[in-house]
C-alpha cells in the first residue's frame, strides 16, 4: 500500500471535488489502511512460521464472506487514485513530464534506499543472496531481471513466478501500483472529459476481466493481486473525488448496512471476493465522507495523522521485512505461545519499523534537495 504524498493542510480552505483543498477522511482511512494490512501481516507471519496455527488467528482479521486487510488495500488503491485525481486539478497547467518525475522521486527513490540499506542488513548476517533468489521460482535471475527491481515492479512479477532480484520491499503492492501511476495521465483525461462515460466503460471491462480471469495464463495469481483488476479500485476513487461534493451524508447508512451485513451473515455469499472488496470499500469511504465535519472540529487529532502519514510509505516499505526478522528472533529467544508475549513483539516491531522509516524519510529528503539543487543542462 503507497502512501500518496501530503498537501499543506489550510484550515481555511474549503475543499470540493473540483477545487483547491483537502479531505480529512481521507488521510484517515489512509493511515487506518495502512495500520490493517501491518497487522494482518503480523499475524500471519506468526502462521507461516509455525508460532500461531492458522484457525487460531484466522477470525482476527476475516470472516466466511471478508477479509478486512484486502478491504484496506482496496479502499488504499481507490485513496491513491483518487488523491492524485484532486491534487492534479490544483494545477493550472497539469504536466505528464513532471508529474512522472514527482512519482519516481517520492516513490522509487524511497525504495531504492531502502534496497541499499536491507541488502547491507543481509550481507552483514551472512544472508546468501544467489540461493535465495533462486529459491523464489526455481530459477536463478539473469542480471537483465534487475531492471525489475529499478523499476520498482520486481515484488509484484514474482507472485507471476517470473525470476527477480526482489527483497519482498513493498511486496506485490508497489508493482502494482506503478503501472496504475504510469496510465494515470490517460486516466484523468478520460475522467475529465467523461467521468460518467469512462466509469461505465471501466465497470464493463472489470466484468468481462472478472468473467473470463480463470481463463487467462495468469489465473494462479489472486485477482485481488492482479493489476489487471485493481486497476478498477483506482479509476472508482478518481471518479468518487469528482462527485463527492454530490454524495448525501445519507449514503453512510449503506455502508454501515452493507459493512454489518457482510460481518453478521453466517453463509458463504454466492459472489467472489473480490467484488466483494469493491463493494465494502465504497461503503467505508461513504461512511467516512459522512464523518468529514467531525475530523475537520479535531485539529490535534488530524496534526497526528498527518505526522503518521508524512512516514507511512516508508513504514509500509520495511513493515513485512522487520515483522519476519522480529519474528524470527524472538521465536528463538523467547516464548511466544504467551500473548502477553507477542503483544510486546508487536510493539516492538511497531517501533523498529518506526525508526529505519524515519531514517529511510530523512535520506530521501536528503536526495530530493540535491536533485532540485543540480544545476539544469543548457541545450
Amino acid at each position: 500500500m503507497t502512501q500518496e504524498p501530503k498537501e499543506q493542510n489550510t484550515a481555511k480552505t474549503q475543499p470540493t471535488a473540483s477545487g483547491p483543498g483537502r479531505y480529512e477522511f481521507m488521510s484517515v482511512l489512509r493511515l487506518l489502511s495502512l495500520m490493517g494490512v501491518v497487522y494482518y501481516h503480523t499475524l500471519v507471519t506468526l502462521y507461516l512460521q509455525g508460532i500461531r496455527q492458522k484457525d487460531t488467528i484466522e477470525a482476527m482479521y476475516a470472516n466466511v464472506n471478508m477479509n478486512f486487510p484486502a478491504i484496506g488495500v482496496g479502499l488504499f488503491l481507490m485513496l491513491s487514485g483518487g488523491g492524485l485525481m484532486m491534487s492534479s486539478k490544483k494545477k493550472a497547467d497539469f504536466s505528464v513530464k513532471n508529474f512522472y518525475k514527482g512519482r519516481f522521486m517520492r516513490i522509487l527513490i524511497p525504495f531504492y534506499i531502502s534496497y541499499i540499506l536491507y541488502s547491507i542488513y543481509l550481507f552483514l548476517i551472512g544472508f546468501e543472496f544467489p540461493v535465495y533468489f533462486e529459491s523464489l521460482t526455481g530459477v536463478k535471475p539473469s542480471p537483465l531481471c534487475f531492471i525489475f527491481t529499478l523499476l520498482g515492479m520486481d515484488g509484484y512479477l514474482s507472485i507471476f513466478n517470473i525470476p527477480t532480484f526482489t527483497l519482498m520491499l513493498g511486496e506485490w503492492f508497489l508493482g502494482c501500483l506503478i503501472p496504475m501511476y504510469i496510465v494515470f495521465p490517460l486516466l484523468r483525461k478520460c475522467i475529465m472529459k467523461n467521468r460518467n462515460l469512462t466509469l461505465i466503460i471501466a465497470t464493463i471491462y472489470y466484468i468481462i476481466a472478472l468473467a473470463t480471469y480463470k481463463y487467462m495464463p495468469w489465473a494462479e495469481v489472486p485477482s485481488y493481486n492482479n493489476f489487471t483488476i485493481k486497476i478498477y479500485d483506482f479509476i472508482l476513487g478518481m471518479f468518487l473525488v469528482e462527485v463527492m461534493d454530490r454524495i448525501p451524508k445519507w449514503t453512510a447508512a449503506i455502508g454501515v448496512a452493507l459493512l454489518g451485513f457482510y460481518l453478521l451473515y453466517p453463509a458463504k455469499l454466492p459472489i467472489d471476493m473480490t467484488p466483494s472488496i469493491v463493494i465494502l470499500s465504497v461503503g467505508t469511504f461513504f461512511i467516512f465522507l459522512a464523518l468529514e465535519g467531525l475530523f475537520k472540529k479535531m485539529p490535534h487529532f488530524m496534526k497526528v495523522v498527518n505526522v503518521l502519514s508524512a512516514y507511512s510509505y516508508t513504514y509500509f516499505l520495511f513493515h513485512h521485512i522487520v515483522i519476519g526478522q522480529a519474528c524470527i528472533y524472538a521465536n528463538k529467544h523467547g516464548d511466544l505461545s504467551s500473548n502477553k508475549n507477542l503483544l510486546l513483539l508487536f510493539l516492538a516491531q511497531i517501533l523498529i519499523t518506526s525508526a529505519v522509516a524515519v531514517l529511510v524519510k530523512v535520506l530521501s529528503d536528503l536526495v530530493y534537495k540535491a536533485m532540485k539543487k543540480a544545476p539544469k543542462k543548457v541545450s
